[in-house]
Parts: structure tokens; C-alpha cells; sequence
């Protein structure tokens, strides 16, 4: 946490990515908060414990949820991002249906799906069970589906509100739910500066992208 706040007093945006579940503490979530960007990129993976047990890793989704929802408490206007792995050894179908209901129950704002993929000296390359590559990628397809709606909805409920942007570059910006490269981003008035900061109204959502225009 120190070197979050030393880094915080020295920049106008910090981001931090890639959290473990496990580690989020109440003081790391005050202190991304204080930062002014309220963003929580957190790597779970899966949901079902018992197959999150498989993987090696903590946590559940019920735990997940209770945590998420702790910071829209403390910090409404939070934005989610996760990853999960779809196929990994022995993933059930009860498995893959408690993964569908977290997220609808989620809303996480921003979701990427990955195969599993076998790697050469894992844990994971050591196991049996493989998922058929069929089933593997209807089961993709519905998450992606459900998830493509959720986020069209959270960008939805943006439009008529006024967010702070930096200016990435001519007509393009990001406000603190959008992180480089990954998420979608803000379309702009082409005449605002890049590497500034500007006070938009959100006038429009097309999927992950925002259309804005400059106020005052």
C-alpha cells in the first residue's frame, strides 16, 4: 500500500491490475479507491470451489460476490474486470453453471474467457479428464453471450452522465472503467488535447464503446 499511495501523490491516474482475491484487503480496496481510480481487475478464474480446488486456488463465488459487493457499497460508481478459464481438466457441468450464475449475478462490467490450454510442467498438464473441444467452445460461446449483454447494459447506463477522461489521443479517451488495451473506450470531441484531462457527457454506448461530448 505505501508505494500505491507514493505513486498516487506523484500521477493523476494509477491502476492497479491483476489482483488476487485472496489479498484484497479492506485497506487495499481504501486505497485504490482514494486514488481516484476506482478500478478492480481480479483474477478468479473460476467460481465452483471445488474445481477452483483443482486449479489450485482460493476462493469461491459466493465469497467473490460478498467482496464485490462490499466495494460498490463503499464505492458505487466501481468497475470490475475478471478472466475465467473455460475447459480446465474436470470442469463439471455443474462447474460451468455455477460460473454462468455468478456472472449474471455479478455484472461485472468487463469479462474474458480463455480456453484452457495445456502447458508443458504444469500442475495442471499432470491431470485427467480433459473437456471434449466442442463442449469447450459451446460453453464459451454462452458465457460470452450472456457476458456481451452485461456489458452492453453497464455501458448503457452511462449515457447522460458527465465522467472525467484522459485524453489518450485525438478522439480517443478513458475514463477510470476503461483500462488500455483491454476494455472499450470513449470516443471524443477531436479537438481536446491529448494527455489531458477533460469533463465529458456521455451521449451514446455502441457494445464496449462510449461516444461523449465536451461540457461547458
Amino acid at each position: 500500500m505505501p508505494l500505491v499511495k507514493a505513486v498516487a501523490a506523484r500521477t493523476d491516474r494509477v491502476r492497479l491490475l491483476y489482483l488476487y482475491p485472496s489479498e484484497l484487503t479492506d485497506t487495499l480496496i481504501d486505497t485504490i479507491c482514494d486514488t481516484g481510480v476506482p478500478y478492480f481487475d481480479l483474477s478468479l478464474q473460476h467460481v465452483a470451489p471445488t474445481h477452483l480446488r483443482r486449479m489450485k486456488r482460493w476462493g469461491d463465488g459466493a465469497r467473490f460476490l460478498s467482496r464485490i459487493e462490499a466495494i460498490r457499497e463503499r464505492e458505487p460508481d466501481a468497475a470490475f474486470r475478471s478472466n475465467f478459464i473455460v475447459g480446465y481438466p474436470g470442469e463439471t457441468e455443474d462447474d460451468h453453471d455455477q460460473l454462468l450464475a455468478f456472472v449474471e449475478a455479478a455484472q461485472l462490467d468487463w469479462c474474458g474467457f480463455f480456453s484452457y490450454s495445456e502447458e508443458e510442467g504444469t500442475h495442471a498438464a499432470t491431470l485427467v479428464n480433459d473437456i471434449d473441444p466442442e463442449l469447450v467452445r459451446d460453453r464459451l460461446a454462452e458465457l460470452r453471450e450472456m457476458q456481451d449483454s452485461i456489458t452492453q447494459d453497464r455501458r448503457d447506463q452511462l449515457i447522460g452522465r458527465e465522467v472525467e477522461v484522459l485524453v489518450d489521443e485525438p478522439g480517443i479517451g478513458r475514463s477510470h472503467r476503461e483500462a488500455p488495451e483491454i476494455d472499450g473506450v470513449i470516443t471524443l470531441p477531436e479537438h481536446l488535447k491529448e494527455g489531458t484531462f477533460a469533463r465529458v457527457r456521455v451521449i451514446g454506448a455502441l457494445g464496449p464503446d462510449l461516444d461523449a461530448e465536451e461540457v461547458g
